[in-house]
């Protein structure tokens, strides 16, 4: 759930100043690289929770304004890409996988 993500990733690992700071960005490496290193036993049912998560939740913050229609499209589209995400879970479960930053992934 969204308190996972903010009390083991975002302000920790992230160093984000305010759940505002999140960017679809953020989201891609948290799930697609973070949450399957350190989440026990990580499924794609879980990575698909999460994505449910942070859909509504970030719906939520654009229904109050606190971020605009254009951040909400980004980070819908990277919520949209499911097969991106469970690609990288199965890719973790291979001998030798590389985290987001060893492909070249990063920012």
């Amino acid at each position: 759930d969204m308190n996972y993500f903010v009390l083991n990733y975002l302000f920790v690992h992230d160093d984000a100043e305010s759940i505002l700071d999140v960017t679809d960005y953020t989201i891609r490496q948290f799930l697609g690289d973070w949450y399957i290193r350190h989440f026990p036993k990580p499924t794609v049912n879980s990575i698909v929770l999460m994505l449910r998560a942070f859909a509504d939740f970030f719906s939520f913050l654009n229904t109050l304004g606190f971020i605009a229609d254009e951040e909400l499209a980004e980070i819908k589209a990277v919520i949209k890409d499911r097969k991106w995400f469970e690609m990288r879970l199965k890719a973790h479960n291979q001998p030798g996988s590389e985290t987001l930053m060893d492909t070249g992934a990063g920012p």
